[in-house]
């Protein structure tokens, strides 16, 4: 892959899933969109995009979750998002692959909401998924045909930087 298609991909996959998520009702114009998940079928796929991506940004965190590794990126160059709200990406989160098969390409997209409860309530008839709910940064997930979107309090470069500074 080279860094255009890249870009192309990052812009096309956000656009369209922030066009279906406003579409269904949920409204995310006033939250901060915060990273982007880039997932993969393989491990040797998994070390070539993890190579791309260390030439597009320096590697921010890399770290065991749920016995599989995760690597964070953060971009030199921001994904751009036309839109109202305009939008910028800078951080890409590469998980290794799970034994279930993902296709490979962007999976998920997450905001910050200033609170997770708050958020949820807005939306009772929403089948969110909850996770980590006693962590540090609780996470809800809704489930799309093609992607899911995800919602947390926390930016994945603050707990990123939280977690550091426990080290």
């Amino acid at each position: 892959m080279n860094p255009e298609q890249f870009y192309v991909q990052a812009r096309s996959f956000t656009t369209a899933a922030i066009t279906i998520i406003e579409d269904s009702q949920l409204f995310v114009a006033n939250y901060q969109l915060d990273h982007l998940c880039y997932r993969v079928q393989n491990a040797d796929f998994y070390k070539i995009m993890k190579s791309f991506l260390s030439t597009q940004g320096p590697l921010i965190s890399e770290a065991q979750v749920n016995g599989r590794e995760i690597s964070t990126f953060k971009l030199a160059n921001s994904v751009i998002v036309p839109g109202n709200p305009f939008r910028q990406i800078n951080i890409i989160e590469l998980p290794s692959p799970k034994k279930k098969l993902y296709p490979t390409g962007f999976e998920h997209l997450e905001f910050v909401v200033p609170d997770i409860d708050h958020f949820q309530n807005s939306y009772p008839n929403r089948p969110f998924e909850r996770s980590n709910p006693n962590g540090q940064n609780p996470t809800l997930s809704l489930q799309f045909p093609h992607f899911a979107v995800k919602f947390h309090e926390q930016s994945l470069e603050e707990v990123i930087a939280k977690e550091q500074s426990q080290k």
